[in-house]
């Protein structure tokens, strides 16, 4: 169960995808978060009414599946950070990957996402609003590299 700052439901979708079996926000009622932990120990899962509402909006927004959303964590970190104009060797430092691994990486997106070069992939990232909660890490805990 992920009780977190992350707004967007991005993030709640990626934690589902990773197993969690509840998803809320830091902000929530207590009597909300117990209703959760009973949900989750029968069985079921639960996710904050907000979280939830987002979902259904992006759901009914697309109803075609988001190539983005099919990539893997760490895909999507290092898409994540070229667009926010991080060299691949900035990214090899921060991920404690080789150079050749992020540009097999940022290969891989263009591929991945049909596109041309880095522009196509700043504007992608922005006309899906990926960069939303940039200031928020990436890797959540629970979260393995694919």
């Amino acid at each position: 169960m992920f009780l977190t700052m992350h707004r967007h439901e991005e993030y709640a979708l990626r934690g589902l995808r990773a197993g969690a079996t509840g998803y809320l926000l830091k902000t929530v009622e207590a009597e909300e978060l117990l209703e959760a932990i009973r949900t989750v120990i029968e069985g079921e899962t639960y996710i904050t009414r907000e979280i939830l509402a987002r979902i259904a909006v992006y759901t009914a927004n697309n109803k075609h599946s988001q190539a983005y959303t099919n990539l893997s964590e760490r895909e999507f970190q290092v898409l994540r950070g070229l667009a926010t104009g991080k060299s691949c060797r900035e990214l090899s430092d921060e991920f404690d990957l080789s150079v050749k691994t992020i540009y097999t990486y940022r290969k891989r997106l263009l591929d991945k996402l049909k596109l041309k070069n880095d522009i196509d992939l700043l504007r992608y990232v922005l006309r899906h609003n990926l960069l939303a909660g940039e200031s928020e890490p990436m890797l959540m805990e629970g979260f393995k590299d694919f």
